[in-house]
């Protein structure tokens, strides 16, 4: 398929890394995907990409971190941070801060997620 946006997934959850990648790999997306922060800022320093799909726990640091490096390099790339285990307005305040255009709380429709992707790509 010619012209698919290309899209970051830094996840460091193999299985649903799997499940993102695959839902948004069938929805058009040329998707990268990344384990940890570090692996994330080297691919997002290679490619550019349209966008960014990060979650909050990363083995390495977090997504709030990675967020405001990417956002330094790149600021007209959008970065969507998506969390399971941090849901509260705490932590939407801080997505917001770090830079991040969207924060969403796990679990997030398939369908949704799709999107929210489509929405913050320019």
């Amino acid at each position: 398929m010619p012209n698919r946006p290309k899209l970051l997934l830094v996840e460091d959850n193999a299985a649903t890394a799997l499940l993102r990648a695959r839902t948004l790999t069938a929805a058009g997306f040329a998707v990268t995907e990344a384990r940890t922060m570090a692996e994330g800022a080297a691919a997002f320093a290679k490619t550019k990409f349209q966008i960014v799909l990060c979650d909050i726990r990363l083995p390495d640091g977090n997504g709030y971190e990675l967020c405001r490096a990417l956002q330094r390099q790149a600021p007209d790339i959008p970065v969507v941070l998506i969390s399971a285990a941090y849901v509260d307005d705490a932590a939407r305040t801080t997505a917001t801060y770090a830079g991040a255009v969207e924060f969403l709380a796990e679990p997030v429709p398939p369908a949704i997620l799709v999107e929210r992707m489509r929405r913050h790509i320019r």
